[in-house]
């Protein structure tokens, strides 16, 4: 939605918006642009839209004056190629993660490009931590982390190499506790746990014959109760959920 509350929907063929006004009529019609395009993320930046495609870079749309600009001078390196992601992590920056082409960074304050990073890499996430951190991931093993000057990077190793030919996706799924833990759920490679002092990670995998370790190392969603208390939810083989006890490493299953 854009600061008028109308709603825009990017589709493979497409981009369509329909008004407040539309929506209260018992049958809304739809306003519907560049059809000829594929649509693939989204952002509002302020009372400006950014609308990424595949194949076509970035579209923009001017909420208050209600204006397209198809070309935008600003992402010009952009015009050929794939969108992925669209974030704008803090004031001043701006983050577009391409397919094939890797993270540009715009510094917005300066209304320019700052640095072109991972350039032969498909960035699927970004997520930005409790510290300011911003990671990274994408197609390969892996997880990056891009430094404090955002001109620099990073990697990660996240699947060990006894287990990396088991797994064709490590499937990351981010989460951060209340006590500012960053945990990554992995597909196959079971919880890390990043140990901020040591700058490392570590992690918690499946011993067959430990019931007090995570019951599957295919883990895809993470929780936290009122309490304070983790929650993994895994799959097969053994899934089932887990309650994780931090204070001394074990898992009831």
């Amino acid at each position: 939605t854009d600061e008028h509350d109308d709603i825009w929907i990017g589709t493979k063929r497409g981009l369509n918006n329909i008004s407040q006004v539309e929506l209260s009529k018992e049958s809304p019609s739809f306003s519907n642009y560049w059809l000829e395009h594929h649509f693939t993320a989204a952002y509002q930046l302020d009372s400006m839209l950014l609308f990424g495609t595949k194949g076509d870079g970035i579209k923009t749309y001017e909420s208050n004056i209600k204006r397209f600009d198809p070309y935008p001078n600003l992402f010009t390196q952009l015009a050929d190629k794939s969108i992925m992601i669209i974030e704008s992590p803090s004031k001043g920056m701006l983050l577009i993660g391409t397919e094939h082409h890797g993270l540009f960074v715009y510094d917005l304050n300066k209304n320019e490009l700052s640095v072109n990073l991972l350039r032969d890499k498909t960035i699927r996430k970004v997520y930005k931590d409790a510290f300011g951190e911003i990671w990274l991931n994408t197609l390969e093993f892996g997880i990056y982390r891009l430094d404090s000057d955002r001109e620099s990077f990073r990697h990660y190793n996240l699947t060990g190499e006894d287990i990396i030919i088991t797994v064709d996706d490590e499937r990351q799924f981010i989460s951060e506790d209340s006590k500012q833990n960053l945990w990554i759920a992995l597909h196959g490679g079971g919880l890390a746990y990043y140990n901020r002092p040591s700058d490392r990670f570590e992690f918690y995998r499946n011993q067959s014959n430990d019931k007090t370790t995570i019951s599957s190392d295919n883990v895809y969603c993470i929780t936290e109760d009122q309490s304070g208390m983790l929650w993994v939810g895994t799959g097969i083989p053994n899934g089932g959920v887990n309650k994780v006890y931090s204070s001394n490493e074990a898992f009831q299953q």
